[in-house]
């Protein structure tokens, strides 16, 4: 069984938000202040995969956030208790059902909160007014949350996966509320960046992740309530390696330590350049520290 909780409710009369969450976005904020504006215990229930890839196969949704990172935004946005649900196990029930079986009995909401475009039960069946109908019957309320835009565009998870794909880390932010990040542990590499004079470390994007456009990256680097300006390369390292899988390669700037086995955050702000295969390593030595150079600048007029 997939589902699990983080402080699964075992007060009554929640305030409940549905949805996927996939990036937290500035629209998926607006919902969650409305859900905490009720002064009642707050529970985020959505689900552990996405339900697209549930039905027709893993991989057909790239997801723009690691759970542990959506957990961890969401619970900085002050949400009591989360709840990833198996979509198999509720796939199939009818909208009545849903709302019987799961909001009533399960997570005792009393306030419920969704997007304009939630869709529940078999086959999508239920809308949002549908939704109020069968609430409203069973004394609980429902706030429907307008579509967010930004320049007359609709902010979705699908519009930040496009941005992230088009190097756009600048209207991806704008979007999330937050710089694109990649939350995770540092893994050990083949040292080939402090042999060439500047050290990195390697960060794995967790399969079925959306991975931003191949490209060198200003970036910030976080670990341990500290921050620092770096670089980093997403993609395969094609100079250097053989390795077909993209990761995240990230040199911090002006820093010396050994972060092998820490969870560090690094945060895309702006593209600098494509991936490039260059002639030899010292023709990519030389580029390095160019995009050292042009990420200092970046930092220095900020």
């Amino acid at each position: 069984m997939k589902t699990y909780t983080l402080g699964y409710p075992e007060k009554e009369n929640f305030a409940v938000a549905l949805g996927n969450f996939d990036g937290v976005h500035i629209g998926h904020t607006k919902l969650i202040n409305a859900m905490t504006s009720f002064g009642l215990p707050t529970l985020v229930y959505t689900f552990y995969d996405h339900p697209l890839n549930v039905i027709k196969g893993e991989g057909t949704v790239r997801v723009i956030n690691t759970r542990a990172e959506k957990e961890s935004i969401l619970i900085d946005l002050g949400v009591d208790a989360l709840v990833f649900e198996d979509f198999s196990s509720v796939r199939d029930m009818s909208p009545s059902d849903f709302v019987d079986k799961i909001l009533i009995n399960k997570l005792s909401a009393k306030e419920v909160v969704c997007g304009f475009n939630y869709r529940f039960g078999k086959k999508n069946a239920g809308d949002t007014v549908l939704l109020k109908q069968l609430l409203s019957a069973r004394g609980v309320g429902l706030t429907v949350i307008d579509e967010v835009t930004l320049d007359g565009v609709g902010v979705s998870s699908s519009a930040v996966r496009s941005a992230l794909l088009n190097s756009d880390m600048e209207r991806a932010g704008e979007m999330l509320g937050r710089p694109y990040f990649l939350k995770s542990s540092v893994k050990h590499g083949k040292a080939l960046g402090r042999t060439l004079g500047f050290p990195t470390v390697n960060l794995d994007f967790e399969e079925g992740r959306v991975v931003p456009a191949y490209g060198v990256y200003v970036s910030r680097f976080s670990f341990e309530n500290k921050s620092f300006p770096a670089i980093a390369n997403v993609g395969v390292r094609p100079t250097v390696d053989t390795d077909v899988r993209p990761m995240l390669e990230a040199h911090v700037i002006d820093f010396e330590g050994d972060l092998y086995g820490k969870e560090v955050k690094v945060e895309l702000l702006r593209k600098l350049r494509d991936e490039k295969k260059f002639s030899d390593v010292n023709e990519l030595k030389v580029q390095v520290f160019k995009d050292i150079e042009t990420a200092k600048k970046y930092f220095q007029e900020r």
